[in-house]
C-alpha cells in the first residue's frame, strides 16, 4: 500500500514533468527560425511593441539598445535588423500569452504559404466568375487591402475546398457604428445570392459602448437595437456558413466588411477594384453610387438618404452580372460630376495631422497677409491622426494660399489637387517633423452649385432690378400691380401689407417705407423725401428737359379713402403721402403719356440709387 507521502511525491513529480513539457512545448514556437522568416519576425516584434511585451531582457527598445551598444548600431526599426537579432529577442519571451502570440503568427504564416502553394499547383477553374476574381486581385491595391491580420484572436479563415467545386456567388454588405476609442463595430449585416434572394439580414449587438450610431449613414438608431441579441461571433458564424467551397464573395470595398466580420476570405470580386478607367490614378476607387449611375443607368440612393444595407449588397451583384454579360477588360466611364457648394471654394482641407500639432502651427504654413481661420481638429484612428479645414475670405485667397504653400504637389485618390507638407515643430525637449496633406475642395469633375440665396438676398436681387415700362404702367392689365412692403422693425413687421396706389390711367407705383429696401433700418439715411429727388433733378439736367403740361389733381385720389382698401397705420403712411405728392408733381410736369412714364422710371431709379442698390 502506497503511503500518503509517497503519493504526494509522485504527484509533485508528475506536475513538475508536465510543467517542464509545457515550457518545452512553448519554446518550440520561440526557436527554429530561418533566414526566410525575416518578414514574419518583423511582424512578431512589431506586434510585441504594440502590446508592450517585455522579455527577460526588457522590451524591444531596451533589448535593441543593448544590441546597438555591442554592435555599434543606432536604429531601432525591426525591419532593419537581421534574423538573429529578431529571433534572439523573441526567445526572451516567458509569459504564456506572449508565446501564444508567436504561435498564432507562425501558424498564420504557414497557412499563407500553404494557400499560395495551392493556388499555384491547384488553381481554380477558369470560369467567367473566376476571371473577375483574377481581375480584382490584379489591382495594384488588392494586396494592401486584403492583407488581413487573421493571426489575431477572434479571426477565422474560410475553407478553400476543391478548386473544381461549383461556383456560387454571394454578395455581402455591412454597416458599422462608432464605439469608444473611435473603433468601428458591426451593427447590421446583409447578404444576397446570385438571384438576389436574401440570405442574411441581421442587426448585431456592437462590441463596446456606442458613441455614434451614424444614423444618417446606417439608418440604425439606438431604438432599433433594443431587442437585438445576435453577437458578432454569432453573425460571423452565419457568414462563414455561407462560404462553402466554391463560394466567391461579391461586394464594394469588401475588405472593410471582412475586417469588421474578422473573416479572412480572398476569393472575392470587389466592384471598387473591378471597374477601371485608363485615365484614373491607381489609388482612385469609384463609389458604388457612381458605378450604379454610370453603368446600370439608375440612381439607387439619394445623396442625403441613409444607406440601405440590403440595397448595398444587391447593387454589386447587379454590377457583376453586367460585367459577365459585357466581356471587356477596361471601361471608359462618364461619371456624374460632383456638385460643390460655393462656400467650399474658399476652403482647404488638411488631413493626416499628427495628434501633437496645434492650430497655431497650422496657421503658420499659410501667408500672413491672407485672413485664415483654422477649425478645430477632428481626430480619428484612436486619436493618432486628425483633419480640419482652413477657411479663407474668398475662393481667390484660398487658391493663392494653396499656390504659395510649400510642399510636394500631387493628387489624392479622388483626383483632388493636394500638397504634401513637411513641418518642424517642438514636442517636449526636441523637434519633430510632421508630414500631412493639404488639398483643395474641388477637382476637374466638380460642378459648382449655384449659391443658395436667403430671403434677404432674394429681396436685394428683386429691388436692384431696373424697372421696365410694364413694371410701372399696367395699360392692358385690369388687375393693379402689387408689391409687398416689409419692414425690419417689429411694429412694421406686424403691419406688412400690400398697399396699392392707382389712378384712372392704371398707373401703379411700388411703395417703400422709411427703412431700407433690404428690410433693415438705416439710421444714416434719414433724408426727407424732398431731398431724395435732387438726384432726379440732376438726371433731368443731363437728359432733355421735360415740357410742362397740365394734369388735374382730382385724377389722383388717396388710397386710404378708397373703399375696399386697408389703411396702413404704421410708418409707411407718411412716406406714401410724400410719394403721392411727388407723383402729382410728375403728372403736372408731363405733357404726354410717354413723358410721364419716362419720369416715373427715373423716379424709381433715383429711389434705388438713394438706397444704394442701383
Amino acid at each position: 500500500m502506497v503511503s500518503c507521502a509517497a503519493f504526494q511525491a509522485v504527484s509533485r513529480a508528475e506536475f513538475g514533468i508536465g510543467f517542464a513539457m509545457a515550457a518545452m512545448k512553448r519554446q518550440i514556437y520561440l526557436t527554429g527560425f530561418k533566414e526566410t522568416d525575416h518578414e514574419l519576425l518583423v511582424k512578431i516584434v512589431k506586434g510585441a511593441q504594440w502590446r508592450q511585451i517585455k522579455g527577460k531582457q526588457g522590451d524591444w527598445k531596451e533589448f535593441v539598445a543593448m544590441v546597438n551598444k555591442k554592435r555599434g548600431g543606432t536604429h531601432s526599426d525591426p525591419a532593419r535588423h537581421p534574423v538573429d537579432v529578431l529571433a534572439a529577442f523573441v526567445q526572451t519571451f516567458t509569459k504564456k500569452e506572449d508565446v501564444e502570440l508567436v504561435k498564432r503568427l507562425r501558424n498564420w504564416a504557414t497557412y499563407c504559404s500553404n494557400q499560395k502553394l495551392l493556388n499555384e499547383t491547384h488553381p481554380f477553374a477558369k470560369t467567367p466568375e473566376q476571371e473577375l476574381v483574377d481581375a480584382t486581385q490584379s489591382h495594384p491595391r488588392f494586396g494592401s487591402f486584403y492583407n488581413f491580420p487573421s493571426w489575431m484572436e477572434g479571426w477565422k479563415h474560410s475553407k478553400r475546398g476543391d478548386p473544381d467545386s461549383p461556383v456560387k456567388l454571394v454578395s455581402l454588405d455591412c454597416e458599422m457604428v462608432t464605439c469608444e476609442g473611435d473603433v468601428k463595430e458591426l451593427v447590421r449585416v446583409c447578404a444576397v445570392g446570385s438571384d438576389y434572394n436574401t440570405l442574411v439580414d441581421e442587426l448585431v449587438v456592437p462590441n463596446g459602448k456606442v458613441t455614434d450610431y451614424l444614423t444618417s449613414i446606417t439608418g440604425v438608431s439606438e431604438k432599433d437595437l433594443q431587442r437585438v441579441t445576435l453577437s458578432q461571433a454569432g453573425v460571423q458564424k452565419l457568414v462563414l456558413d455561407l462560404l462553402t467551397p466554391g463560394t466567391i464573395l461579391v461586394g464594394h470595398s469588401l475588405h472593410y466588411d471582412l475586417r469588421a466580420l474578422q473573416i479572412d476570405h480572398k476569393r472575392v470580386i470587389d466592384t471598387s477594384l473591378l471597374f477601371r478607367d485608363p485615365s484614373w490614378p491607381p489609388s482612385y476607387s469609384p463609389s458604388l453610387s457612381n458605378l450604379c449611375q454610370s453603368i446600370l443607368k439608375y440612381k439607387f440612393r439619394e445623396d442625403d438618404k441613409p444607406h440601405d444595407c440590403l440595397d448595398d449588397s444587391i447593387v454589386p451583384m447587379r454590377l457583376v452580372h453586367y460585367r459577365l454579360e459585357h466581356a471587356v477588360s477596361t471601361l471608359s466611364l462618364e461619371f456624374p460630376r460632383k456638385e460643390v457648394n460655393q462656400g467650399d471654394l474658399s476652403k482647404l482641407f488638411l488631413h493626416k495631422l499628427p495628434s501633437s500639432i496645434s492650430l497655431t502651427l497650422l496657421r503658420s504654413i499659410f501667408p500672413k497677409d491672407l485672413a485664415c481661420r483654422i477649425q478645430d481638429i477632428m481626430f480619428k484612428n484612436r486619436g493618432k491622426t486628425g483633419s480640419t479645414v482652413a477657411v479663407f475670405d474668398s475662393a481667390e485667397e484660398a487658391d493663392s494660399a494653396f499656390e504659395q504653400l510649400e510642399g510636394v504637389l500631387g493628387k489624392d485618390s479622388a483626383g483632388y489637387p493636394q500638397k504634401t507638407v513637411s513641418l518642424m515643430y517642438p514636442s517636449g525637449n526636441q523637434m519633430r517633423m510632421a508630414e500631412f496633406q493639404v488639398r483643395k475642395m474641388v477637382n476637374s469633375r466638380s460642378v459648382i452649385a449655384p449659391r443658395q440665396e436667403n430671403e434677404e438676398s432674394q429681396v436685394m436681387k428683386a429691388c436692384t432690378k431696373r424697372p421696365t415700362v410694364d413694371d410701372v404702367v399696367g395699360e392692358n392689365n385690369d388687375e393693379p400691380k402689387r408689391r409687398k412692403i416689409s419692414s425690419g422693425t417689429a411694429a412694421d413687421a406686424r403691419c406688412s401689407k400690400v398697399v396699392e396706389l392707382e389712378d384712372h390711367d392704371g398707373i401703379n407705383v411700388p411703395q417703400t417705407d422709411s427703412t431700407s429696401i433690404l428690410g433693415r433700418s438705416d439710421s444714416s439715411k434719414k433724408t426727407p423725401w424732398a431731398n431724395k429727388y435732387q438726384l432726379l433733378e440732376q438726371l433731368n439736367d443731363e437728359d432733355e428737359e421735360v415740357e410742362e403740361g397740365e394734369i388735374s389733381e382730382g385724377e389722383t385720389k388717396d388710397a386710404a379713402e378708397r373703399p375696399g382698401h386697408k389703411v396702413c397705420s404704421c410708418s409707411h403712411l407718411q412716406e406714401l403721402e410724400a410719394l403721392k405728392s411727388e407723383l402729382v408733381k410728375v403728372r403736372k410736369e408731363s405733357k404726354s403719356k410717354a413723358d410721364e412714364i419716362k419720369s416715373l422710371q427715373k423716379l424709381v431709379a433715383a429711389l434705388s440709387r438713394r438706397e444704394g442698390l442701383a
